[in-house]
C-alpha cells in the first residue's frame, strides 16, 4: 500500500473491500428487519387489534433472538446470510402466529395445519444446511431453526388462546 502510493499506483484489497461491503449490507438488512417489524405491527394492528399485533410481533422477535442466541452459543458468526434468513423466516413465523389466532378453527386443526406447514418448510430449508457452501448452509440452518421455533410457539399460543 505504501509502496503503491510511492509508485503512483493504486492498491486494491478486494477481500477487505468485499468484507466491508457485506458488513454494510448486514447493517442495512438489520435496519430493514426493524422496519419490517414496525410495518408488520401496523398491519397486524389494523386487522387484529393492538393486543394480538403486539403478541405476534413479540413472539416472532423472540424466535429471532433465540436463533441468534443459539448461533452465539455455538460460536457461529452472524453474517448477512443469517440476517436474510431471519428476515425470511420471520415472515413465515408471522403466518403461523396468525393461523394460531384464528378463532374459527378447532385447536386440533390449527395444530395440524401449523405442524404440516412447518415440517414441509423445515425439511426444505434444512437440506440447505448440508451444503458445502458455508453461506448456504448457515442460511438453511437459520431458516429451519427459526421456523421450528415459530411453529412451536404458534402451537403454544393456539393452545392457550382464549376465544
Amino acid at each position: 500500500s505504501e509502496l503503491a502510493a510511492q509508485m503512483g499506483a493504486l492498491h486494491l484489497n478486494m477481500r477487505s473491500a468485499i468484507s466491508e461491503a457485506f458488513s454494510q449490507i448486514k447493517i442495512n438488512a438489520l435496519y430493514l428487519k426493524c422496519a419490517a417489524y414496525a410495518l408488520a405491527l401496523a398491519l397486524l394492528w389494523a386487522f387484529f387489534g393492538a393486543r394480538t399485533a403486539w403478541l405476534i410481533v413479540i413472539c416472532v422477535f423472540e424466535t429471532n433472538l433465540a436463533v441468534l442466541a443459539l448461533l452465539s452459543a455455538f460460536g457461529v458468526s452472524v453474517n448477512i446470510f443469517a440476517i436474510f434468513a431471519l428476515i425470511l423466516s420471520g415472515a413465515v413465523g408471522i403466518d403461523y402466529m396468525i393461523f394460531a389466532n384464528n378463532d374459527k378453527m378447532a385447536l386440533s386443526d390449527k395444530i395440524f395445519g401449523i405442524t404440516l406447514a412447518s415440517l414441509t418448510s423445515i425439511i426444505s430449508f434444512f437440506t440447505l444446511a448440508f451444503s458445502s457452501t458455508k453461506a448456504v448452509a448457515l442460511f438453511g440452518l437459520c431458516v429451519s431453526l427459526n421456523i421450528a421455533l415459530a411453529a412451536i410457539l404458534a402451537q403454544v399460543l393456539a393452545a392457550n388462546k382464549k376465544s
